[in-house]
């Protein structure tokens, strides 16, 4: 069996040189603080308690509307 996945090896500047190239919408989160600033598939402990839901939420409040309508949990954390 052959696994193929040609985004795995993918870096961070790479899925920002496609979105931008490509002129995919993408968090304002991401304009203040790079593409760097998340670079997993999902928000780690870390993140979390590093305060970042809070700068989501100062950042780009109609995406954390979206975030919160889709996770309400969320709001325990900021």
């Amino acid at each position: 069996m052959i696994r193929i996945c040609p985004l795995a090896r993918w870096q961070v500047e790479d899925v920002g040189a496609y979105l931008l190239t490509h002129d995919i919408p993408f968090l304002r989160h991401y304009h203040h603080r790079g593409f760097e600033a998340r670079t997993t598939a999902r928000l780690t402990g870390d993140a979390v308690r590093q305060n970042i839901l809070s700068d989501i939420k100062r950042d780009d409040p109609q995406a954390w509307n979206r975030l919160v309508a889709r996770f309400p949990e969320l709001r325990a954390f900021v």
